[in-house]
């Protein structure tokens, strides 16, 4: 059963509401997990480890990619100078078992994947663009259509 993370800008905190074996949610239980974190640019709940559990979070802040490895979410690696599109996304682009992060970048058109390193940093943009010359999408979508 899923739970829902969420960030309050008020005091930078990272807060969970786990959900309940009988549906609903329980609150703020053992919250918050992590404060003192800036607002991000874009944050999304991935597999960043390769443990087969969507429990990590991509946290882009500025032009700094970091990852924010559960229970805890302390930072286990930060890749900076790394700039941040209009719209990402987390998916296992390489098939390595590791989420990576897409993201469309209106300066150029282009679709980009960063890809997750084993080592636990993100390769930056190595063979990008996967796509260029599109025009900015009101809204996009990850999944394996072509199976």
């Amino acid at each position: 059963m899923p739970d829902i993370v969420l960030y309050r800008p008020a005091d930078g905190s990272l807060r969970v509401i786990l959900k309940n074996a009988g549906g609903g949610f329980s609150g703020y239980g053992g919250n918050p997990i992590r404060t003192g974190l800036g607002a991000p640019t874009w944050a999304g709940v991935a597999d960043l480890d390769g443990d087969g559990q969507r429990d990590d979070i991509a946290w882009w802040s500025g032009t700094t990619l970091s990852t924010l490895v559960a229970p805890n979410f302390t930072t286990s690696s930060s890749t900076p100078g790394l700039q941040p599109g209009t719209w990402h996304d987390v998916l296992d682009y390489n098939g390595d078992g590791r989420d990576d992060v897409v993201l469309f970048r209106p300066a150029d058109g282009s679709l980009r994947v960063i890809l997750k390193d084993p080592g636990g940093g993100f390769n930056g943009y190595s063979g990008n663009p996967i796509r260029t010359g599109l025009t900015t999408p009101i809204w996009a979508g990850t999944s394996s259509y072509n199976g």
